[in-house]
């Protein structure tokens, strides 16, 4: 059973998130946190977007800790929104997979073209940028 809860921030952000606190340390375990955006607008319809709180692209772990002084308030949200949450979270689990094994392929192919460069290669390289280096009229 999950633990998702919509978490409402002192900062006014709201965060639908995997939710366990700790009251021995006063902190809160938030996992694969989504900022939520509710606009009411005037026409009488609702706009809601949900996006990643933290560069899931640039961290190991999609977690983060906060002080339980940093939260307004904590509330159940709707099933039909657990529902939308946790396919967004297995989309983007599976998006960031992807796109670490790609970046892994391109990594094994570029130490392999540096493998393949011979040390003369290099020298040769390094000769001519100095040699541009020594051109440059200033």
């Amino acid at each position: 059973m999950h633990e998702i809860k919509l978490v409402r921030l002192r900062t006014g952000e709201d965060i639908l998130s995997n939710y366990k606190e700790d009251s021995e340390t006063e902190m809160v375990m938030l996992k694969d946190p989504m900022t939520v955006m509710f606009k009411r607008l005037p026409t009488g319809q609702s706009m809601l977007m949900i996006s990643p709180w933290l560069p899931i692209e640039l961290i190991e772990n999609n977690t983060a800790t906060i002080y339980t002084d940093d939260i307004l308030t904590v509330v159940e949200p709707k099933p039909v929104l657990i529902e939308h949450y946790v396919k967004m979270v297995n989309n983007l689990n599976k998006y960031i997979n992807e796109d670490n094994d790609m970046l892994k392929s391109h990594l094994a192919d570029l130490e392999e073209d540096m493998d393949e460069l011979e040390e003369e290669d290099i020298e040769e390289v390094l000769e001519a940028l100095k040699e541009k280096k020594n051109s440059n009229i200033h």
